[in-house]
């Protein structure tokens, strides 16, 4: 009975290469000293070297493994079980760069073939959202069939980055931090806990960065359902803002149309006053506040070349009530205005006349710039 020098188990009769370790037996014809006693050595052993980084590869190379022939012939003796050792030691002996070119078309075609059986239409929602669950298994498949190198330092150090992103995620207090970013690093740190039972480093790669996938798109679909819910609401507001106004419009038995607006403005010197605008843009007068004798506030109202026109004064009804009174030029009541709100709570100001018809509603309102102003409406009849 003979007996492997690498791993110690029995070699059949002939064999050139061992069927548990695919090394080289004293069976076949060397040109060269046998290396058994170098990879003996346990200062040189490879297959004794610990493993200290969770992703870190595990399949050497070697220079001395079986050739595609030798599959072949071992197939032909009728050692199948042999021979799929031999082929897997033959595909771990090749270059990461080899493996990836064999592996991706022959994976891409796979993935083809399983798109068209399925019927799949990729330009229709269905079929993206289909092609897009394909993809992070592909890659994951990719990564662990090619065994590329650089894979598994390249996804250890994404799980250090993203763990430190989290813990800044939740270290900051801000809406985005708080509502996105903290689970969504939780479910990135969540996907690389669910593998680290694999001991395969390619293996747990690949479905690594699956997971991860899967989690961004996870995250992505509750962002979109949060955007649209707030635009739903931003409909609905706007809908019934309509509808108030209409309702407004309604009950005063009659329809509103723009009058103009007012401003509040600075002189040089620092005094403030209000300048109102026709529906033009033109000046057509100004407001100034004032104190009277005995203490008492008032509103001074001016045409644009400074005549008095009249002036407002802040009265109280009967039962409590605030109101403003007008007057004209001459000192005669013109009307009075109220303050009222309206359905959404939208505060305004209905103006009447001194019989208790409707006139005006001015509201305050902001411009696109976020200037502030007082709009004018007109009562129709």
């Amino acid at each position: 009975m003979v007996l492997c020098s690498t791993c110690g188990e029995e070699l059949k009769q002939g064999a050139k290469f061992c069927g548990a370790c695919g090394a080289t037996t004293p069976f076949a014809p060397r040109s060269t000293p046998p290396q058994t006693s170098r990879l003996a050595e346990p200062s040189t052993s490879r297959a004794a070297a610990p493993r200290t980084e969770p992703f870190h590869q595990t399949a050497i190379p070697r220079a001395d493994g079986p050739t595609l022939a030798d599959v072949y012939s071992t197939i032909s003796s009728g050692g199948i079980e042999d021979a799929s050792k031999q082929l897997g030691h033959w595909w771990l002996a090749q270059r990461w760069e080899i493996r990836l070119a064999i592996v991706a078309p022959a994976l891409a075609l796979t993935m083809l073939l399983f798109i068209s059986a399925s019927d799949a239409d990729l330009t229709t929602p269905g079929g993206f959202v289909f092609s897009l669950i394909l993809l992070p298994i592909a890659l994951g498949a990719l990564i662990a069939l090619a065994r590329p190198d650089p894979v598994p330092g390249w996804m250890e150090r994404f799980v250090t980055w993203s763990s430190m992103k989290g813990s800044q995620a939740r270290e900051k207090g801000t809406f985005l931090a708080k509502w996105f970013f903290r689970p969504f690093y939780a479910l990135l740190s969540g996907s690389n806990s669910i593998t680290t039972s694999m001991k395969d480093p390619y293996l747990r790669a690949g479905s690594t960065l699956a997971l991860q996938f899967f989690a961004l798109y996870l995250a992505l679909f509750v962002a979109y359902a949060a955007i649209m819910i707030v635009i739903g609401i931003a409909i609905i507001l706007f809908v019934l803002w309509i509808i108030s106004l209409m309702l407004s419009e309604g009950l005063s038995g009659g329809t509103r149309s723009y009058s103009g607006r007012s401003e509040t403005r600075e002189t040089l010197f620092g005094r403030k006053y209000t300048q109102h605008l026709d529906s033009s843009g033109n000046k057509i007068g100004y407001t100034e506040q004032r104190t009277g004798f005995f203490g008492n506030q008032y509103q001074q109202h001016f045409s644009q070349d400074g005549e008095k026109t009249g002036r407002t004064d802040a009265r109280e009804g009967i039962f409590g009530n605030q109101y403003q009174q007008h007057f004209d030029a001459d000192g005669s009541k013109a009307g009075y205005s109220e303050s009222k709100e309206g359905l959404l709570g939208n505060r305004y100001v209905q103006q009447y006349d001194q019989d208790g018809e409707k006139t005006r509603r001015s509201e305050l309102r902001e411009d696109f710039l976020g200037r502030k102003y007082v709009a004018h409406e007109d009562e129709g009849n």
